[in-house]
């Protein structure tokens, strides 16, 4: 079984060389990378879809196997969507190819900074501009509550005949830092973020509420909600911002994440509540 870490353009190499370290310190084998900019130019027009197309190519390509469960994935920020995306296009439940989902700071419901335009999250985040989210196709998607991502998670989330997440299926993790950036960078701090993505909209745990309007104005006919369909583990880790996430460090917050992940990566389906329906 392999552990697949997918990468995006530019420095989105240079930016996990430090958790491809941790990886093949910690487990028998080293990691495997992806690289979809060997695969896809980077153009405004470029697609989820696009991108999933790009790692259907490369995974085929580096001859993993399409075995169900064969592998565990490795991403961080909008590599989240990418797999999401991938999985539910090529794949169902029992026959997608990963076992484990590893998920650094993931933009799994967008990102504040997504709608502010380019330049501003150029001037204020370096590196945002730089991994999968610089298209302008890519931007509208990751803009808070878009249509994209309610619809993906449509698919991955609540359908309630097809569980994609917990004992038997992906064993999914999402870990997420709580602090901003120090700066000029500081300019993109919200409140309950890690200077990039909210935790709220990292968590893959959600609540959809539906709410049925009257015929008259301000009149609500019916409220309904649904849980999500499936367990996945959740972590806030102190201190970490979305860079320093998947830095290296020997302070405790960066043992901690160095134990989390490692974790995550050997878990088996005994360690996933059986049918909770949330996070964990």
């Amino acid at each position: 079984m392999a552990i697949v870490i997918l990468h995006g353009w530019s420095d989105n190499f240079a930016s996990f060389k430090d958790i491809k370290a941790i990886i093949a310190a910690g487990m028998p084998a080293p990691p495997v990378d992806i690289h979809l900019a060997d695969w896809l130019s980077l153009q405004d027009d470029v697609t989820m879809t696009d991108l999933a197309e790009a790692m259907q190519q490369a995974w085929m390509a580096n001859g993993l196997s399409t075995t169900p469960h064969a592998h565990d994935v490795v991403v961080h920020s909008t590599g989240a969507l990418v797999v999401r995306e991938w999985m539910t296009r090529y794949f169902t439940p029992d026959t997608v190819p990963v076992k484990r989902f590893v998920m650094l700071a993931p933009a799994n419901f967008g990102s504040g900074l997504a709608h502010k335009g380019q330049s501003f999250i150029g001037r204020a985040v370096k590196g945002w501009n730089t991994g999968f989210q610089t298209g302008t196709q890519l931007l509208r998607n990751l803009e808070l509550a878009s249509p994209y991502t309610a619809t993906l998670a449509d698919r991955d989330l609540f359908d309630e005949k097809v569980r994609w997440y917990g004992a038997g299926k992906v064993l999914a993790t999402v870990l997420v830092g709580d602090t901003g950036y120090d700066g000029i960078r500081a300019i993109a701090n919200e409140d309950g973020s890690d200077g990039t993505v909210r935790i709220s909209t990292a968590n893959l745990s959600a609540l959809r509420v539906d709410v049925q309007l009257g015929s008259q104005p301000g009149q609500v006919a019916s409220v309904s909600s649904q849980a999500v369909n499936g367990d996945i583990a959740f972590g806030v880790l102190a201190g970490h911002t979305h860079g320093s996430i998947v830095d290296k460090g020997s302070s405790g917050k960066y043992q901690l994440r160095d134990r989390l992940l490692l974790d995550a990566l050997q878990i088996t389906d005994l360690d996933y509540p059986v049918a909770v329906g949330g996070a964990f």
